[in-house]
C-alpha cells in the first residue's frame, strides 16, 4: 500500500490531490476500506472541479515524472560520489 501525491506531478500545482494504492492482500484491502470510510467522514474526496483539472493536466505526466526521477537520481549519485 502506498500514497501517491498528484498535486505537482499531475495537476502541476493547480489543485491538491492524492490517492492510495493497495495491493491484493486481505490486510491492504481491509485498510483501504477504513481509509475510504475516513475520507468520506472528513469529506476529502475529489470534487468535480479537481477531477477536471487532473484530467486536463494529465497529458505528459509520465514524461514529467521520468524527468523528476532522473534529476533525483543524478543528485543522489552526485551526493554519494562526494562523500566517498
Amino acid at each position: 500500500m502506498t500514497f501517491i501525491s498528484m498535486s505537482k506531478s499531475v495537476s502541476r500545482g493547480v489543485t491538491c490531490a492524492g490517492t492510495i494504492i493497495a495491493g491484493p492482500s486481505q490486510s491492504s484491502c481491509e485498510l483501504l476500506k477504513e481509509v475510504k470510510k475516513t475520507a468520506s467522514m472528513l469529506d476529502t474526496g475529489a470534487e468535480d472541479d479537481q477531477m477536471m483539472i487532473l484530467c486536463k493536466e494529465h497529458f505528459g505526466v509520465e514524461e514529467r515524472c521520468q524527468k523528476a526521477y532522473d534529476v533525483a537520481r543524478a543528485v543522489g549519485n552526485a551526493l554519494q560520489a562526494a562523500v566517498k
